[in-house]
């Protein structure tokens, strides 16, 4: 028997299908604000008897040091693809991508370490939290949020 999000047994609250949202943020390292939207397509993935929904398209990309809302016009971009599931039986949310490509004015300069956390909320279909980006010349941080879409 399972327990939902909201005390309750029987089935699992959360849903799976498209989340969209936005993050924002800031660069640490050189006080630069960073925001943009988010989707993640979460899917039924059951997973040692617990029920998970897992993140099927993560695409999530940061730029800074532009002045467009275009991320590939940017002095820095760095493009994750996260891997990574909500656990249907607590509402935690995890997500991940250990060797983003970043590149410095379009010339690939290395790899960034991308991590989000969060918590589901039943009631309004929403995950939200916090995430991090760390690279060799900065870390940026900050929320995020995504409801899932009608």
């Amino acid at each position: 028997m399972l327990l939902a999000l909201d005390g309750s047994t029987g089935s699992p609250t959360c849903k799976a299908g498209q989340y969209v949202g936005t993050y924002t943020g800031i660069n640490q390292s050189y006080n630069l604000p960073i925001s943009g939207p988010l989707a993640l397509m979460l899917v039924q993935a059951p997973m040692n008897g617990e029920d998970f929904l897992a993140v099927n398209d993560g695409a999530f990309d940061l730029a800074w040091g532009t002045t467009s809302a275009d991320a590939s016009s940017g002095l820095i971009v760095i493009s994750a693809t996260l891997t990574g599931n909500l656990n249907c039986q607590n509402g935690d949310f995890e997500a991940a991508d250990p060797s983003a490509p970043w590149s410095t004015l379009g010339v690939p300069s290395g790899t960034a370490m991308v991590s989000f956390t969060g918590t589901y909320d039943a009631n309004t279909a929403t995950i939200s939290g916090q995430f991090s980006v760390v690279d060799s010349l900065s870390t940026s941080s900050g929320t995020w949020s995504v409801t899932l879409s009608p």
